[in-house]
C-alpha cells in the first residue's frame, strides 16, 4: 500500500523557512535513469540511497532461464555435433538471454535450427506472454549442412540471484536412494506418470544455470553537500544521487518505483506500532494474572460434554488461558456453544479451581442462574427431532403432519394423552 505524500516545509528554531525536500529525473532512458533529492537532513542521504540500492537489487521479480536441456547432450563437458561452440560455451550464451514476462508462472521455451549459419535469441520460439528483450544476442554457431539443434530452456520467475541448482525444481512423489553418485533413478509421480532423475532431483540431460532474475545491472549513488539557507548553518544538508542501469526488461523509472513502493509498505507496518501495542495491552487486559500450568490447562481435562469439547476445539479454544482471553459474547458466538455450555464450561473450571479470584464471584452467578438443570430449551429441541421423524413417516403413509409450535408441545406431552 503507497500512500499519497506532501511534503512539508520546516522552519529552523529561528523561523527561517527550510525547503521540503524533492525529487528529480534528470535521465531517463530505456536502460539508465538518473534521479536527485535535495535537500536532506544530514545523514539521511546514505539512509535512503543504501536502502533504496538493496531494494534495486533484491525486491524487483524477474523472469529467467533456469535449466537447459540439449537433445544429444547429457552433461555440461559434452559437445554438440557440428557446432562451433562446446556445451559450456553455449551455456554462458544462453545466461545473457533477456526475458519479460508479467505471468507468474513457470514456462517453456525452445529452439529448434537444422544447417549452417549463426544462431541467435530471435530463433527461440516463446509463447505469447514471454518476450525476449535481446533477440540480436549469440548463441552457437553450426559450421555444417548436417547440423541439427534442439534446446528446450525452462522459464521461471523470481527475485535477485539464484546459483545452478538451487532453483524451484520440485521432485514429485516420494524420492528413492540412490547408491552410487549419477545414478539414474525411477520415480513415481502416481496416476501411472513416472520419470527418469538423478541422485541431485533433476531430469537426466538438464543443465542448470545460474538465474539472474533481478532486470538491475547496476546501481550507484552518492551524497552531495548542498545550502539550503543564507545561514552558515543550512551549509551542511545533502543531495542525493542515485544512478540505476537496467538490462531493458524493466526502465530505471519503473524500477524504482517498484522498489520504492516495496520500501513503504515494509515501513507503513511500523507506522503503526503504536496501534499494536494499544491492541495488545487490550487483549492482556482482559486475562487476569494467573499460574502457568493453569494458564495452559487443556480443556480436554475438564470432563465436558462432547457438544461443548467439540464447539470449543473447532474454534481453536485448547486451554483455559484462551478461555479466559474472551469475553462472554465472544464465546457465545461460537457455533453450537450456547448458555447451556457455558454454563457447563464455567462450572467445571470453578470445580477445579482455575477460576482467578476477582472473576470468581462473576462467574458463580453465571452457574448459580442454572443450578435447576431442566434445559428446556435442549429438551424442545430433542423433541422437535423427534417429531420431525414421525412427521416423514406419516407423510409416508399419505397422512398428513402437524408443523408449527404446537406440533412441538404436542410431541412433548405423554403418551396417555393421546389414549
Amino acid at each position: 500500500m503507497v500512500l499519497d505524500f506532501t511534503p512539508i516545509e520546516t522552519q529552523d528554531e529561528d523561523g527561517e523557512r527550510i525547503e521540503a525536500p524533492r525529487i528529480e529525473v534528470e535521465v531517463a532512458d530505456e536502460r539508465y535513469g538518473k534521479f536527485v533529492m535535495e535537500p536532506l537532513e544530514p545523514g539521511h542521504g546514505v539512509t535512503v540511497g543504501n536502502t533504496l540500492r538493496r531494494a534495486l537489487y533484491n525486491s524487483l521479480q524477474g523472469t529467467a532461464i533456469t535449466w537447459v536441456k540439449i537433445e544429444g547432450v547429457v552433461h555440461e563437458y559434452d559437445r554438440i555435433p557440428h557446432v562451433k561452440e562446446e556445451v559450456l560455451e553455449f551455456l554462458l550464451n544462453v545466461k545473457g538471454i533477456r526475458l519479460r514476462s508479467d505471468v507468474n508462472r513457470q514456462g517453456k521455451l525452445r529452439l529448434e535450427v537444422a544447417g549452417e549459419g549463426e544462431v541467435c535469441a530471435a530463433d527461440i520460439m516463446a509463447p505469447s506472454d514471454i518476450e525476449v528483450v535481446n533477440p540480436e544476442l549469440h548463441l552457437a554457431t553450426l559450421d555444417s549442412s548436417e547440423a541439427r539443434m534442439s534446446v528446450e530452456f525452462n522459464v521461471q520467475r523470481g527475485k535477485g540471484y539464484v546459483p545452478a541448482g538451487q532453483g524451484a525444481e520440485a521432485v514429485l512423489g516420494k524420492q528413492q536412494e540412490a547408491d552410487a553418485p549419477g545414478e539414474k533413478v525411477v520415480l513415481d509421480l502416481g496416476r501411472g506418470n513416472t520419470s527418469a532423475i538423478n541422485i541431485e532431483g533433476r531430469d537426466i540431460g538438464q543443465l542448470p544455470l545460474d538465474a539472474v532474475f533481478t532486470p538491475i545491472t547496476k546501481v550507484e549513488y552518492h551524497v552531495e553537500k548542498v545550502r539550503v539557507g543564507k545561514r552558515a548553518s543550512f551549509a551542511n544538508f545533502e543531495r542525493l544521487v542515485v544512478e540505476v542501469w537496467t538490462d531493458g526488461c524493466l526502465t530505471p523509472v519503473q524500477a524504482v518505483k517498484e522498489a520504492s513502493r516495496t520500501l513503504v509498505d515494509q515501513f507503513f507496518l511500523f507506522s503503526n506500532v503504536d496501534r499494536i501495542v494499544e491492541s495488545a495491552s487490550a487483549a492482556m487486559a482482559r486475562v487476569p494474572a494467573i499460574p502457568a500450568e493453569k494458564y495452559q490447562y487443556p480443556v480436554e481435562q475438564l470432563n465436558l460434554s462432547s457438544r461443548t469439547l467439540n464447539s470449543l476445539k473447532r474454534a481453536g479454544v485448547n486451554v483455559v488461558g484462551e478461555v479466559l482471553e474472551r469475553t462472554k459474547t465472544e464465546l457465545l458466538e461460537i457455533r453450537n456453544f450456547g448458555e447451556k455450555s457455558y454454563s457447563e464450561l464455567m462450572e467445571s473450571m470453578v470445580n477445579r479451581d482455575l477460576m482467578p479470584q476477582e472473576m470468581e464471584g462473576y462467574y458463580d452467578d453465571v452457574v448459580a442462574g442454572d443450578k435447576d438443570g431442566d434445559h428446556d430449551d435442549e429438551e424442545l429441541e430433542d423433541d422437535t427431532e423427534g417429531l420431525e421423524v414421525e412427521n416423514t413417516a406419516a407423510l409416508a403413509n399419505g397422512d398428513s403432519a402437524p408443523d408449527g409450535p404446537e406440533a412441538a408441545h404436542a410431541a412433548a406431552e405423554p403418551a396417555t394423552r393421546s389414549e
